[in-house]
């Protein structure tokens, strides 16, 4: 049962980070679909009713059947505008909830009303609600729970006007038909929902890889600066910060003597020094060969950054064994800055004039 409960914890977890983290992804995709399932959906049924009133004098229409196509459209207008008029992440993902839960609202009531209500399908048996059940989860990306509902109020529906409507006979070809369609959507939505997350999986890893230094484990060039941005021109954050570059002064030399295997190994061992002298709040980056930079967020205090810098100080010189005649020290340059405007540029030429 403790096993059920961490499974269905994990699931939660995965779900809700995908969606958060996918959000522009997905409504985008919702839309686009919606906007080729509304024009689809409105042609088809439109070339059915003309087809059937042919080939089927006697079929007996309803307004349902005529309004229905142009119910569509109005949808293709909506996911349109909302394609065209872009908010918040989130508020695009619940516009395409909402969205395309009313299109598959709309297209099951009129499945239901033409399979069980109307008068023609009494002495039929369904076709359309298996085919509409095993293609709704991979038509649009909800949430599985909203999916599953979904199906099964409208699986409870279908049955229940079937049974009242139809003959015994056609009711039980009804049952046994949907509850194989319900149990075939069911399995392609967990075969869709696997690959959905492992291609979400594969590219989150790719994007934390593109985000590190491959030799130390720490934040690359790129990713340094675009964190260091974005924490100072974050307005609900208080821009205070102190920025420390580190300079490693005898870095060619042990290249030169001990070889690049080496100099990878003292790196990686300063790297790994770093990131457990600063929080986890904090940013380590390498933005050189050599060299180093480092982001303290929020207000500190001279001593506190003076007994930081001594740390790592203390550090470098630890690095290579005494052993070797090579010592290895390092150069920094610190800057802090307390309040109000301030670029990357400026805070990182603040703290590179010292090294010089």
């Amino acid at each position: 049962m403790r096993f059920c409960k961490i499974t269905l914890k994990n699931l939660r977890k995965i779900f809700s980070e995908y969606f958060r983290n996918s959000a522009d992804l997905i409504a985008e995709s919702n839309f686009s679909v919606l906007k080729i399932g509304s024009i689809a959906a409105f042609i088809v049924i439109f070339l059915l009713n003309s087809i059937t009133s042919t080939l089927l004098p006697w079929f007996d229409y309803s307004a349902v059947y005529i309004i229905m196509p142009f119910c569509s459209l109005p949808l293709f207008a909506i996911a349109s505008y909302f394609q065209k008029h872009k908010k918040s992440p989130n508020v695009n993902l619940w516009r395409s909830f909402i969205l395309a839960f009313s299109y598959l609202s709309i297209l099951m009531g009129f499945i239901i009303y033409i399979s069980a209500i109307h008068k023609n399908s009494v002495n039929f048996s369904q076709i359309y609600i298996s085919i509409i059940f095993v293609f709704t989860p991979s038509l649009v990306i909800l949430p599985q729970f909203l999916v599953s509902t979904f199906l099964i109020i409208s699986e409870i529906i279908f049955l229940f006007f079937s049974y009242k409507i139809k003959e015994p006979l056609y009711f039980y070809i009804d049952f046994y038909s949907s509850i194989a369609a319900f149990i075939c959507s069911t399995a392609s939505s967990i075969l869709i929902w696997r690959l959905r997350l492992s291609e979400f999986e594969s590219r989150k890893k790719f994007k934390q890889l593109s985000r590190i230094d491959r030799l130390t484990g720490i934040l690359n060039k790129v990713t340094f600066e675009e964190e260091v941005k974005l924490y100072l021109t974050s307005p609900l954050e208080n821009n205070a910060c102190t920025l420390i570059i580190l300079d490693l002064d005898n870095f060619k030399q042990v290249n030169d003597t001990l070889g690049h295997l080496a100099g990878d190994e003292l790196l990686e061992n300063l790297s790994h020094n770093l990131l457990k002298i600063f929080r986890a709040e904090d940013c380590v980056g390498r933005i050189g060969g050599d060299e180093f930079c480092m982001l303290i967020k929020g207000p500190f205090e001279k001593k506190s950054v003076v007994k930081k810098a001594t740390e790592i100080h203390k550090s470098v010189k630890k690095i290579l064994p005494t052993t070797f005649e090579i010592e290895v020290t390092c150069s920094m340059g610190i800057a802090s800055h307390d309040s109000g405007n301030i670029t990357y540029q400026e805070i990182f030429s603040k703290a590179d004039v010292p090294l010089y």
